[in-house]
């Protein structure tokens, strides 16, 4: 299993607790899984985002597909 890992050592010199000390920590995978539940947005406040002229012409095209649903 690939896990990632992160390690961090303390110095010999200064006031360690012993010679060499230190901790490692792995961490396993985390898997996800997004669904969509519903559009991100209402169509209503593209819309008026589109009327304030916050979003482009090209993107409320791209958008259009999806606001139908």
């Amino acid at each position: 299993m690939d896990r990632s890992k992160f390690v961090f050592r303390g110095d010999r010199k200064g006031d360690d607790a012993g010679s060499y000390t230190g901790v490692d920590v792995y961490f396993n995978p985390l898997v996800m899984k997004l669904v969509e539940v519903a559009n991100c947005a209402p169509e209503s406040s593209i819309k008026s985002m589109q009327k304030k002229g916050l979003i482009d012409s090209v993107t409320i095209e791209r958008l259009r597909p999806m606001m139908m649903k």
